[in-house]
């Protein structure tokens, strides 16, 4: 969520995983970004993300793919 006009450092989504995380830890995080680059989706999954989503993306593949990911992981930190 980033509600600050024209900011892409991150910083917000950043800070809600660690939220989200602190109240779950076994919740499922996706990050969703139109300004990501490699060294950002490599802290997001170091840091708890369960995935790290480039936009723009093609509906159809992204949602069977995240719903696999969220439920193997799920099923693997269980």
């Amino acid at each position: 969520m980033n509600f600050s006009k024209d900011i892409t450092s991150g910083k917000e989504g950043f800070y809600w995983l660690t939220q989200i995380l602190e109240k779950d830890p076994d919740a499922v995080v996706i990050l969703i970004t139109a300004f990501g680059d490699v060294e950002m989706a490599v802290r997001a999954l170091k840091e708890g993300a369960t995935d790290f989503v480039l936009k723009p993306w093609q509906n159809e593949k992204r949602i069977s793919y995240n719903a696999l990911h969220c439920l193997t992981n799920h099923n693997t930190r269980s």
